[in-house]
């Protein structure tokens, strides 16, 4: 017996068997592929349908965007207007906040008489005669509306209660 190792001969040769991939590995791989390429489909479908919803809404704030500048101009408009009409009447927009005021409590409650007209005036100072006030009124909106079968019509009217027994018609509309 000899201690020293055998070493092969060089005449013998070795052949390695290489090992097989398991068959799990190609699965996954196929299955992380198409993982991958619904993704990106996905992804991509999702880009496209948030770039159509982006135009729509860029469409609907261009045109809202149009509007509110129309209605600044109106308004614009309808204050250089008022101011105008503060000047020449000579009244304060306080003043003018406090008329609105009783003329909206006036719709609820209609004034019975003239000392009552003058018990809700902001200002205690002011000095109305019976000839300058008035709580009965010569005009009335009338409201009329007609259904026959399917047609329907409706429209207004503006009366003035004159002296004849019958109503003086001043202005009327189809609506």
């Amino acid at each position: 017996m000899s201690i020293s190792p055998s070493a092969p001969e060089p005449k013998e040769s070795y052949m390695y068997e290489a090992a097989s991939t398991p068959r799990w590995i190609f699965v996954v791989f196929i299955a992380a592929f198409a993982l991958i390429g619904y993704l990106l489909y996905a992804g991509n479908d999702t880009k496209t349908k948030l770039e159509t919803e982006l135009s729509k809404s860029n469409s609907k704030e261009a045109v809202l965007a149009a509007q509110i500048e129309q209605t600044n101009s109106v308004v614009a408009d309808l204050r250089g207007k008022l101011e105008v009409t503060t000047q020449k009447l000579g009244f304060t927009q306080a003043e003018l906040s406090q008329a609105r005021t009783l003329a909206r409590a006036r719709t609820g409650a209609p004034f019975r008489d003239r000392d009552e007209f003058r018990a809700r005036l902001p200002r205690a100072d002011a000095q109305l005669g019976d000839d300058e006030i008035s709580v009965q009124s010569r005009y009335f909106l009338v409201a009329g509306r007609a259904t026959v079968g399917k047609a329907d019509v409706r429209m207004q009217a503006l009366l003035e209660r004159a002296a004849s027994a019958l109503p003086a018609i001043l202005w009327q509309r189809i609506l």
